[in-house]
């Protein structure tokens, strides 16, 4: 399968930083169909499954409604329509695919379930797909558990536009494959003024850093920490615990950085 790195989280850029704000509608589908296009979607349900979802009670999945891998001949289409904002700087996509197969082959692709996103104008923006030859061939259709993040960030240029995320079930006549889908997302990150940040600050040291940099979350809970690049690019995301946390900087280039740990005060870092 393949796999996109996904850009996260609230980013510094000269004087503006980004809020989020989430697109997709009913994306872990517990309100079943509510938000989604199944017109042309004759055997793919949004419904409470007999395998453990990645979150929630419900997830959307192709084949037969009682999950059994048998022989299926079938094209489903569920699907989308999103309008992007016109100040967007980005927006992160992000699903959790999981599948099973009685197909005999682990190598061979017959099955495949297309994850593709485009705009009105039929210009593809993103597309990845996962088939039978991502499946364990041992497992049944009961054995569900694992999960798999496909992951995509959508680019300024599309700001303003309507998109489409569609997702396309393809199974051929031999043996069956069951795909599910669960926690679709869409985040949009739009500019808004530094001033309205927290202006709460954490503590880190040293800077410039070398190597490693440790830093004190002030809070009783996990809180998520940022390090974003001139560029705005998040070049680190991980989450911290309470109290003195040590971070490794040997994968990071040499440069100015800006770093937030949860919605505290957004800092200055230099990395030697």
């Amino acid at each position: 399968m393949k796999k996109i790195l996904l850009s996260l989280a609230l980013i510094l850029s000269g004087s503006m930083a980004f809020s989020q704000q989430q697109l997709v509608v009913n994306g872990g589908f517990e309100n079943f169909e509510q938000g989604w296009d199944f017109t042309l979607a004759d055997s793919a349900w949004a419904d409470i499954g007999l395998c453990q979802p990645h979150g929630g009670n419900n997830y959307l999945f192709f084949g037969d409604y009682l999950e059994e891998t048998g022989a299926f001949s079938m094209v489903d289409f569920v699907s989308q329509d999103i309008q992007l904002p016109g100040n967007m700087h980005h927006a992160d996509f992000v699903c959790w695919v999981s599948a099973v197969s009685d197909e005999q082959d682990d190598i061979n692709e017959y099955d495949f379930l297309d994850i593709i996103i485009d705009n009105a104008a039929g210009q593809e923006i993103f597309a990845d797909y996962i088939s039978n030859a991502d499946c364990d061939i041992t497992l049944t259709a009961m054995d569900c558990d694992a999960w798999f993040e496909l992951t995509y960030t959508i680019p300024s240029q599309f700001a303003g536009q309507l998109i489409t995320i569609n997702f396309e079930s393809d199974v051929d006549e031999s043996f069956g494959t069951i795909f599910r889908i669960d926690d679709v997302s869409l985040k949009s990150y739009t500019s808004a003024d530094v001033a309205t940040l927290s202006v709460d600050e954490f503590s880190f040291y040293p800077n410039p850093a070398k190597g490693q940099l440790t830093i004190e979350n002030p809070k009783a809970e996990k809180q998520g920490l940022r390090i974003s690049n001139e560029l705005g690019q998040v070049v680190r995301y991980e989450f911290l615990d309470s109290g003195k946390n040590n971070i490794d900087l040997t994968e990071i280039s040499s440069g100015i950085y800006f770093i937030q740990l949860g919605d505290l005060k957004v800092e200055k870092l230099i990395v030697n």
